[in-house]
């Protein structure tokens, strides 16, 4: 006795999907609600303007968390000491130790990183089986 099995690709990835897709989707919230707990939380908008989105590919299942304020990125990974300079006025004016200061540029020292995303991230997909390597995609939000 001799059988044939043929597989219709397209049928077994929409099977394969549908079976991946919930557990991707709760990894992502999962991911996404523990980032809100490890966030800085000085005025808590990087918690709180966190949104999840979810893309089924032929061959994959995407699960994305996005931070909206354009602070994220250097607070994430920490930034080299740099000149802060006056852009729309003449000068700065900002309130210091003795009072209110009012110069052209200032020094500032940098910042350590804070990696409060790939951390949760890591504390949440490693556990329920994912593999994660490090990669940053930086998207300019206008």
């Amino acid at each position: 006795m001799k059988a044939t099995v043929r597989l219709d690709k397209a049928v077994v990835l929409a099977v394969a999907a549908s079976r991946v897709s919930p557990h991707v989707a709760e990894t992502t919230r999962l991911a996404m609600n523990r980032m809100r707990v490890l966030a800085p939380k000085r005025t808590g908008r990087m918690a709180n303007s966190a949104k999840m989105t979810m893309r089924a590919r032929r061959t994959s299942i995407v699960g994305t968390v996005t931070v909206s304020p354009k602070y994220t990125l250097p607070v994430h990974n920490g930034s080299r000491p740099h000149i802060i300079r006056a852009r729309k006025k003449r000068a700065l004016k900002f309130h210091g130790r003795h009072g209110v200061v009012i110069v052209k540029s200032v020094k500032h020292p940098g910042t350590r990183p804070r990696p409060f995303m790939w951390r949760a991230l890591v504390e949440v997909a490693v556990p329920r089986g994912y593999k994660v390597t490090r990669t940053v995609t930086v998207r300019s939000v206008s």
